[in-house]
C-alpha cells in the first residue's frame, strides 16, 4: 500500500504524474504508445502556467519521465510517478488510474480517491477445524496464513465412564458429558481469542478495515467480543459455514455481500453525520476552518468537488476568501484548490478523509458537500478534597 503521507512530505516542486498504461490497450502497444503522447502534449499545455523561474526544472523532469517510459514494459494498469531534482518515487498500479499531470506540491487526491475505492477489508472464515484469513477487495481476493484448532484432549476424562461397577459397589464416578463439554467449549473460546489476536495484528499492520466474521455465530461473535474496538464496531457477522470452500467460491457467495454491506455502512455514516448537531460542522469553509486549528477526527467530502481556495504562503492558512492577504497573519495568499489542500491538511492533522458514495451524494451536497466530526474533548474532573474537621 502506497504512504499518503510520506509522499506528501517529499520537497517541492515535484512532477506528480498518473499515467493509465493498460497493456490490454491496444493504443498502449507497440513503439509509441499512447500514454507517451498524452505526456508530451499535456507537458506542452502546463509549461505555460509553470513560474518563469521553473520551467527549466520542469522540462528537466518531464524528459526524465519519458526516457524512463521509452523502455516501459507496463505488466500494471497504471503508473504513479514522483520526479524531482532530488526525487524519483516510481509506483506500479494495479487499479485503473485517470491520466493526470501536475507540478508543484505532489498531488495525492486522485490516489485518496483510488484508495477509498479499493480499501482493502479483512475476511475471517472460522468453523470447528480452525480458521482462514483473506485479503479482500474489489479487485482481489488474497488468501494469508491459516490457524489450526487443535486441542490436547489426552488429559481430558473420558464422555462415558468405562468398565461396570461391582454389583452391592458404590459408584464414585458417574458419565462425564459435561465435564468433557465444558473443556472442549474452553479449548474453542481460547482458540477464538487466539483468532481475534491475530486479526488484530493483521488488520493493524496492513489497515484492513471492516472486519467480515464468517462461521457459526458461536464461535464468530467469540472472536467478535476479543477484537479491538477499532475493529469491533464495524466488524460484520456473517452466518454461513464457508470455511472449508475454496477461495473463488468464496469470493463469488461474499462479493455482493461485502458490496452491499461496505455501502450501507457509508450511508448509516453519513446519515448520522446529517442527523447530528452537536460535535459536527459542515460547509467547506466551516469544515477546513475546524480542520487547520485540529478540531476534526474524520471529515467527509463530495467526490470530485474542487473548490478554488486562498492559501497564505507563510502561514499555510486557506480559505474560500478571495482576499490576497491573510487574514490571520496579513500574509500573501497564493491560488490553491481544495484537492490539493485537503490531502496535506488531513496528513498534518492526522484526520481521516471519506469519499460520499453516489447514493447519498445530492443529499450531501445541500449541505455544502463537506462535513466532519469534531474531536471529543477528554473533561478532566477535580478531585474534591474533603473538608478539614474542626
Amino acid at each position: 500500500m502506497i504512504n499518503t503521507s510520506s509522499l506528501l512530505q517529499l520537497p517541492t516542486p515535484v512532477l506528480t504524474v498518473y499515467l493509465d498504461t493498460n497493456p490490454g490497450e491496444s493504443e498502449n502497444q507497440g513503439r509509441h504508445p499512447a500514454y507517451r503522447t498524452w505526456l508530451k502534449d499535456e507537458a506542452k499545455l502546463m509549461a505555460s502556467e509553470v513560474p518563469a523561474s521553473e520551467r527549466r526544472l520542469f522540462r528537466e523532469q518531464i524528459e526524465r519521465v519519458d526516457a524512463s517510459l521509452r523502455n516501459l514494459k507496463p505488466h500494471q494498469r497504471a503508473l504513479l510517478l514522483f520526479a524531482g531534482p532530488r526525487t524519483w518515487e516510481e509506483f506500479p498500479v494495479g487499479l485503473p488510474l485517470q491520466s493526470e499531470l501536475h507540478w508543484g506540491a505532489p498531488a495525492v487526491s486522485q490516489l485518496i480517491a483510488v484508495m477509498n475505492d479499493h480499501k482493502p477489508c479483512c475476511i475471517v472464515a472460522v468453523d470447528r477445524a480452525g480458521a482462514r484469513f483473506f485479503r479482500y477487495d474489489q479487485d482481489s481476493m488474497t488468501e494469508l496464513p491459516a490457524m489450526s484448532f487443535r486441542a490436547d484432549t489426552s488429559q481430558w476424562k473420558k464422555k462415558v465412564q468405562v468398565g461396570r461397577a461391582r454389583r452391592g459397589a458404590p459408584i464414585p464416578y458417574g458419565p462425564q458429558r459435561d465435564a468433557f463439554r465444558i473443556k472442549r467449549e474452553d479449548s474453542y473460546r481460547r482458540f477464538c481469542g487466539r483468532v481475534a489476536a491475530r486479526t488484530n495484528a493483521l488488520c493493524s499492520a496492513v489497515k484492513m478495515s471492516p472486519v467480515f466474521l464468517v462461521g457459526a455465530k458461536r464461535l464468530s461473535e467469540i472472536v467478535e467480543a476479543r477484537l479491538i474496538r477499532q475493529f469491533r464496531r464495524p466488524a460484520i457477522l456473517i452466518d454461513e459455514d464457508l470455511a472449508r470452500s475454496s477461495v473463488s467460491r468464496l469470493r463469488i457467495q461474499l462479493a455482493p455481500r461485502i458490496a452491499a454491506c461496505i455501502n450501507d455502512t457509508m450511508e448509516r455514516r453519513v446519515q448520522d453525520l446529517l442527523k447530528k448537531r452537536r460535535g459536527t460542522v459542515f460547509g467547506i469553509d466551516e469544515t477546513l476552518a475546524k480542520l487547520q486549528n485540529g478540531e476534526i477526527s474524520s471529515v467527509l467530502v463530495v467526490r470530485g468537488l474542487n473548490t478554488a481556495l486562498r492559501e497564505c504562503a507563510a502561514c499555510g492558512w486557506a480559505s474560500q476568501t478571495a482576499d490576497r492577504v491573510c487574514s490571520r497573519c496579513g500574509g500573501k495568499t497564493v491560488p490553491s484548490t481544495l484537492h490539493d489542500f485537503l490531502p496535506r491538511a488531513a496528513v498534518a492533522h492526522h484526520t481521516e478523509i471519506e469519499l460520499v458514495s453516489e447514493a447519498t451524494e445530492k443529499q450531501f451536497a445541500e449541505l455544502g458537500g463537506m462535513g466532519g466530526w469534531l474531536r471529543q474533548r477528554r473533561v478532566t474532573h477535580a478531585t474534591s478534597r474533603p473538608r478539614a474537621r474542626l
